[in-house]
């Protein structure tokens, strides 16, 4: 158990870099949507306040779309890029040779990889969610927030799955090329699915 915690912690740091770009890219778009949808705020409340000017109709109504579809874009991404760069190392057979020459098993190293994996993909997501709740403030009478948070915490238990799903395609294949076309090729079948039932029953 202490090896496998040492394990970790080394290898928490050789990814700390990584973990931090990730971060801040996410941090980016987040801000800059943010503002979109503050600017979109501004706006439709100056149409509101000053209906009879813009030719709106009298107790003229609005609602703001908050925006949160590049979130699932977000995860999707991450899910899918993060299990293949934790594992995309046990593809070469110079870093197996030395991996399994530590005194830790072989589940172990990979459960340490995939779950360093996903806090990094945790940290990342949550960071952006909560700045990006916190840059809404401004148009906050607007925002459903208790649905927001909703969305937060169902959007991390979809993750879980995905990052899970995408580790095992990637991980029974041979190469890092043939794991990702096969996580790809999985992903474009289950879209085509869910695109197609949605059709059928018109739900969102």
């Amino acid at each position: 158990m202490k090896t496998t915690l040492r394990y970790f912690k080394h290898h928490a740091k050789d990814t700390l870099i990584r973990a931090a770009i990730i971060t801040f890219i996410c941090l980016v778009i987040v801000t800059m949507v943010a503002q979109g949808v503050n600017e979109t705020y501004t706006r439709q409340k100056e149409y509101s306040d000053n209906w009879y000017v813009y030719g709106y109709p009298e107790g003229y109504t609005w609602s703001l779309n908050p925006q949160i579809g590049f979130f699932v874009a977000f995860s999707a991404i991450l899910t899918t890029l993060l299990p293949m760069l934790e594992l995309s190392c046990f593809n070469s057979r110079k870093y197996l040779d030395s991996a399994f020459s530590f005194p830790i098993s072989r589940i172990s190293l990979i459960s340490v990889n995939l779950l360093n994996g996903f806090l990094q993909f945790l940290a990342a997501y949550t960071l952006s969610f909560i700045w990006y709740a916190i840059a809404l403030l401004p148009c906050a009478d607007k925002v459903n927030y208790p649905a927001l948070w909703s969305f937060f915490f169902i959007s991390l238990l979809c993750s879980l799955f995905y990052y899970s799903v995408n580790a095992f395609f990637f991980s029974v294949c041979n190469s890092t090329v043939d794991g990702f076309l096969t996580a790809a090729a999985w992903q474009f079948i289950v879209g085509l699915a869910l695109f197609t039932f949605d059709d059928m029953i018109g739900v969102d």
